[in-house]
């Protein structure tokens, strides 16, 4: 039964079969094999350093799919999508404020305990993981229809990641939910996280002349224009992360539910790649670039390094095998680079400069591959890293202008020469 404080119309809305959705920007879709628990968890979320196996999903098939959040505002490129209703739903613009999906399923006794009101409709994707470091992590955003409108009312949609397995720190994990408000050990829910609760991790998704108009409007910063989600409010982009044992097996329930009556979805996206066990990060910088990570290098100009972070275990002496390729020449194009990099006990970040040689020859773009092999340390594995850079020649300069000449008497009272050059790159020294 409805909950009759809750004020307002309920449209159930049954979906049966393939659903596909693409208003705006954001992209739906539980089309073969996206309707595979399977596939969307070992081909779509998992990223490096876990192996997967007992892969279920719980709750109506129109609720768990593949989104596309590329040009969206949802704040990931794409993933998986689980909701209360249906995915096809979550896309936008948002126009409604009150879209639904009743699918008739129960709900989730954990869900509960965290809401504090009864569930409905809850969605359950669950595994189990074999992590290959110390460290559990995956980001998410969490969206509803809910917002605003209902915030503290009797209703509290919800979703929650529960972990069980060993406990670095002693002990088991039994359920142990991980989707937490950063910095605290408050579950995220629609009156935890919202315009004026925690609201820097609050984004609103709907403008102060929605439907229902926005108690929100006058204290945050809402839209204008058409946005690309239905949902009226989500999160920002945050990160789940829990300490793990490697080599250990764990059991992981990603799961979301209505809360407090059946009305209204909420959606929980999932990004793609992002479930790891951290391993090795190599990047290029340079800051003569045209972006802080561009990988094309100029001769001779800036100071380019490669910056590689680590992020598992800290506690070991980490010896990492650099080996270069490319069309690029070792010792000639470029200062030759060590073929082995050593990060001591504690050190998370260590910066190897990039020396290019300025040779004055016109060779055109050459290639530096910087790659690394895998590494297996105990338990702790990191994944092969491979970067293509490239070697530009500087451009010449092919032009200066300068005023007429001056000619003046001794002593001089001083003077002023103007010179514009074409071509070249970076700074230029003139002599007179």
């Amino acid at each position: 039964m409805m909950n009759p404080n809750h004020f307002r119309v309920f449209i159930a809305t049954l979906l049966l079969g393939v659903s596909m959705n693409s208003f705006g920007q954001l992209i739906t879709t539980n089309v073969a094999p996206n309707n595979d628990p399977v596939h969307l968890v070992q081909n779509v979320l998992v990223g490096g350093g876990v192996t997967t196996s007992n892969i279920s999903f719980t709750g109506a098939p129109v609720s768990i799919g593949f989104f596309d959040g590329t040009n969206s505002n949802i704040g990931l490129d794409s993933g998986i999508i689980i909701t209360s209703g249906s995915i096809a739903n979550a896309p936008g613009p948002n126009s409604l404020g009150s879209t639904t999906t009743g699918n008739g399923t129960p709900g989730n006794p954990l869900l509960t305990s965290v809401s504090g009101f009864n569930t409905f409709d809850a969605s359950i994707l669950q595994f189990d993981f074999v992590p290959l470091a110390d460290t559990l992590e995956f980001k998410y955003v969490f969206g509803s229809e809910e917002y605003p409108e209902f915030v503290g009312g009797s209703v509290n949609d919800v979703f929650g990641f529960f972990l069980t397995g060993p406990d670095p720190n002693g002990g088991n994990y039994t359920d142990e939910n991980i989707a937490l408000i950063p910095g605290t050990t408050t579950p995220i829910t629609i009156n935890d996280v919202n315009c004026q609760n925690n609201s820097p991790f609050y984004i609103c998704n709907e403008a102060a002349s929605g439907p229902f108009g926005n108690p929100c409007a006058a204290n945050y910063a809402c839209p204008t224009g058409v946005t690309s989600v239905e949902y009226d409010g989500f999160t920002t982009v945050l990160t789940a992360k829990a300490p793990v044992i490697c080599g250990q097996t764990y059991i992981i329930k990603m799961a979301i539910a209505d809360a407090g009556d059946p009305a209204y979805d909420s959606g929980v996206f999932l990004e793609a790649g992002s479930f790891v066990s951290p391993s090795l990060e190599i990047s290029p910088t340079a800051n003569l670039a045209n972006s802080p990570n561009d990988t094309a290098l100029i001769e001779g100009c800036g100071d380019p390094y490669l910056e590689i972070i680590r992020n598992g275990n800290i506690n070991d002496t980490l010896l990492i095998p650099l080996n270069t390729g490319g069309t690029a020449l070792d010792g000639i194009d470029y200062q030759s680079l060590p073929d082995t990099i050593v990060m001591l006990p504690g050190v998370t970040q260590v910066n190897l400069p990039l020396v290019i040689f300025y040779d004055l020859l016109a060779e055109g773009s050459e290639i530096l591959v910087l790659y690394t092999d895998p590494i297996i340390t105990d338990c702790f594995t990191y994944d092969p890293v491979q970067i293509f850079l490239t070697i530009e020649d500087q451009p010449p300069i092919t032009w200066v202008d300068t005023l007429p000449d001056i000619y003046f008497d001794c002593p001089a009272s001083g003077f002023t020469v103007e010179a514009e050059p074409q071509g070249g790159y970076g700074y230029f020294k003139y002599n007179w």
